[in-house]
């Protein structure tokens, strides 16, 4: 795990502990430290994640400021501790419900992120829900098991768990490692508790702009065109480029709109369905796409079909192949 070393964003500190809307220099520090926080991670590298919550009844809710995307809704927890919650375009709020005065929420933010040291404290939040008493909602990332980092709830799904993206769009792949927004009714007295989900929503992933990331295979940079993120937040990358340095051939069969790696590998253009040999097809949540004479597959692919190691992190595109058999 990377540690943050020489790190210290200080922010003059409020003498005011009323909950009136923050100044525009407090909007300053807010826009500075998600530059800076952004730029950490693009030159070293994130913290292992994990979310931290904060929950309180709802008493002011800021204008957008000229110039800005996001705004601050003002909370009172019921031991009467005050927070900020900076919402942005990016802040998923559960069912997008509407959040007014008196409402009671709970917001979910980076726990290892840097904050300001202001009072009332602020949080760059990523996700708001709002209390339901006919619903419980789980927001955290779940192992290969299913089971959540804090080790209390573990997910069993069915096929009536809903299953989408952020964007709202039916959601197709491997669900752990990532972050969801968990929404369920029951669950069993046990430890890890366990449920059948009704919905799950999976979370963009935030990683800034990958066409300036460098692609590393196999501990090497390779020289190839830049990764892009698509409409659905999916990262995409060239897969000629990739697979050739991992040791696989790959030819264009341009009459089926086709690549085919090595002897049994295939991916075609708008079809989320992929050959791995003589396995049944492995269907992903996004289809490869042809850009400009070239065949880009989601980041996902190398770990899905390729079973190999593939990852963003510290502003590059890491691919591993460690036993994969060509």
């Amino acid at each position: 795990m990377k540690k943050i070393t020489g790190l210290v964003l200080v922010a003059a500190i409020s003498l005011s502990v009323g909950t009136s809307v923050l100044a525009d220099t407090e909007q300053n520090n807010i826009n500075g430290l998600l530059s800076q926080v952004s730029q950490y991670d693009d030159a070293n590298g994130a913290l292992e994640f994990r979310f931290g919550s904060v929950n309180g009844k709802v008493t002011e809710i800021s204008e957008k400021r000229s110039g800005s995307d996001f705004y601050y809704i003002t909370i009172e927890g019921d031991d009467g501790n005050i927070a900020n919650l900076v919402i942005s375009k990016s802040t998923y709020i559960v069912d997008n419900v509407e959040i007014t005065k008196g409402t009671v929420i709970t917001g979910y933010y980076n726990l290892n992120a840097p904050m300001i040291m202001i009072y009332p404290p602020q949080y760059t939040t990523e996700v708001v829900v709002v209390e339901n008493t006919e619903q419980i909602t789980k927001v955290d990332i779940f192992n290969k098991e299913l089971v959540s980092s804090d080790g209390f709830l573990k997910l069993n799904i069915s096929e009536d768990t809903e299953i989408i993206s952020q964007k709202g769009k039916k959601y197709n792949g491997t669900i752990f490692d990532k972050k969801l927004v968990v929404t369920y009714k029951n669950s069993t007295r046990s430890i890890p508790a366990q449920t059948t989900p009704t919905k799950i929503v999976v979370l963009d992933n935030q990683v800034g702009d990958v066409s300036t990331f460098d692609i590393i295979v196999n501990d090497q940079k390779i020289n190839c065109l830049p990764a892009y993120t698509n409409d659905n937040g999916i990262v995409m990358v060239p897969v000629s480029k990739i697979v050739q340095a991992l040791g696989y051939s790959i030819k264009w069969d341009g009459k089926t709109k086709s690549a085919t790696i090595g002897k049994g590998i295939v991916c075609t253009i708008g079809d989320p369905n992929y050959i791995y040999y003589k396995m049944a097809p492995i269907r992903l949540e996004t289809a490869p796409e042809l850009i400009n004479g070239t065949t880009y597959v989601p980041i996902n692919f190398f770990s899905d079909v390729l079973h190999i190691n593939a990852d963003i992190f510290g502003g590059q595109i890491v691919i591993e192949d460690e036993n994969v058999t060509k």
